[in-house]
């Protein structure tokens, strides 16, 4: 008898929940009665998840794919933490609680134990008992779908062709995305007087726009990301003029330092959004300049508050203000990304509310007085009772909708919003309502200079209305 565990995920590197994730055992020989082979699912500090339990294949061995299991315990967080009283959506990071404008990542990326063994009983009509054989292994888990169907290595998955993990302690790079489709179009230096020349993420907000961004921390119960992520930087611009530089402090400011990160903290976000940082306090001075008159902002992640180049660990997202739609309320639609975190696209053109009859009862009704009739009551026809009615109607409410006008750069975004497994929008009151995108279509608008989109979006609300 000799149990083996012939195949198992890395120990050192991120695994997919949206590939298979594969622990294979043998036991050659085994005894025993009601023999199975048992896997155990924990958390990293050891509390007990799932228990799998498989029966001996022809080779006297099993094959467990616990991709799912994972991802059903890895998610985007909706929840503002700490959770309590004051917690909040995710996409409201300075809103709800205007002293947190930073949130981790509540178990975006996760750590899991894997314990292995197995489970018998010794006699035909005994209880099984659970026998540990290998016990501990850690699996590191995201939800990422990626642009391929492989997820070997953290090392060469991208977002928008840009490498994720670029970055590095011994060869920094300064092109290196966050967790963000957001296209990268041109380059850009910053701060002056360095020579770190970035890759530029540009995105268009109005005042009334929600943002968050999502980075990879540091060392996390075992594994490092690569980052040492303790800052973010957001410079604020009125045209050629710089209003302020303004240090957003992640521990200080409801997140998790890099020293600090656990399993729950192995990705950092932070609201960047005008709504979100217009009312924050966490740094009073960068709620006056949002407040104030500025044409854009850039946003950087950072290894330490003084910001020169070698503490730079991202490129750099710069958010250009738009005019708000005058004739529709504007909203805002988030839906998480390839990477499990969220990106935004406002909608600021034409709307219109439709409703679906998705089922209903039909009942016809009898006319007439049998409830009435007596000895000295003859039965009577009423045109006022009787016929077909419905009850149980069960509707869905929805929106067409047009982005306005957006150049080409979006369709990466329209694309992610479409194939989205989790989509909500943000009115102008900060409510959070869950969606689906039933299609999308476009129109092209062309000039001698430029080209232009307008995309339409079908949108239902992911709720029945039952009346």
């Amino acid at each position: 008898m000799a149990y083996i565990v012939e195949q198992q995920p890395s120990q050192t590197d991120l695994t997919s929940t949206l590939q298979p994730t594969i622990f294979t055992v043998s036991d050659v020989g085994f005894t025993g009665f009601k023999y199975r082979f048992a896997l155990r699912v924990n958390d990293d500090a050891g509390t007990l998840l799932t228990v799998l339990a498989l029966q001996p294949n022809n080779n006297e061995a099993a094959t467990f794919n616990i991709s799912q299991v994972l991802d059903s315990y890895v998610k985007t967080t909706n929840i503002q933490l700490p959770v309590n009283e004051n917690s909040g959506s995710i996409h409201k990071l300075g809103i709800k609680n205007t002293t947190r404008l930073c949130g981790q990542g509540a178990f975006t990326a996760r750590k899991f134990l894997i314990d292995l063994g197995y489970i018998k009983a010794t006699t035909t009509d005994g209880a099984v008992s659970y026998t540990a054989v290998s016990t501990n292994n850690p699996v590191f888990a995201i939800r990422w779908s990626g642009h391929t169907s492989d997820f070997s290595d953290w090392d060469d998955v991208q977002l928008n062709s840009n490498l994720i993990s670029e970055f590095s302690a011994s060869s920094p790079s300064y092109d290196t995305p966050m967790l963000s489709e957001i296209p990268s179009l041109g380059s850009a230096t910053w701060p002056l007087g360095t020579n770190a020349s970035s890759f530029l993420f540009k995105d268009n907000v109005t005042m009334t726009s929600f943002r968050t961004l999502a980075t990879p921390t540091g060392t996390a119960t075992g594994y490092d990301l690569d980052r040492n992520l303790n800052y973010y930087k957001i410079r604020v611009m009125n045209g050629a003029s710089e209003i302020g530089v303004y240090t957003i402090d992640i521990a200080a400011d409801g997140g998790v330092g890099a020293s600090s990160v656990g399993s729950d903290s192995m990705i950092s976000f932070v609201g960047v959004g005008p709504m979100n940082l217009k009312l924050q306090t966490a740094n009073a001075s960068l709620s006056a300049a949002i407040n104030g008159t500025w044409t854009y902002y850039d946003v950087i992640a950072s290894a330490l508050g003084i910001l020169i180049a070698p503490n730079q660990l991202s490129g750099i997202y710069r958010y250009t203000q738009v005019d708000a739609p005058c004739l529709y309320d504007q909203f805002t639609i988030a839906f998480q990304n390839r990477a499990g975190a969220y990106d935004y696209i406002d909608v600021l053109g034409a709307q219109t509310n439709t409703t679906n009859v998705t089922s209903k009862a039909k009942y016809v009704g009898k006319s007439g007085n049998y409830l009435s009739t007596s000895t000295s009551v003859d039965w009577a026809s009423y045109g006022r009772n009787g016929g077909t009615t419905f009850r149980d109607v069960r509707s869905k409410r929805g929106m067409k909708v047009s982005t306005g006008w957006y150049d080409e750069s979006r369709d990466i975004l329209i694309e992610s919003m479409t194939v989205s497994r989790k989509v909500v929008m943000i009115n102008l009151k900060g409510d959070v309502i869950p969606i689906v995108i039933k299609n999308t279509n476009y129109l092209e608008k062309t000039s001698l200079r430029n080209k232009l989109f307008a995309y339409d979006i079908d949108i239902e609300y992911a709720k029945e209305r039952i009346s």
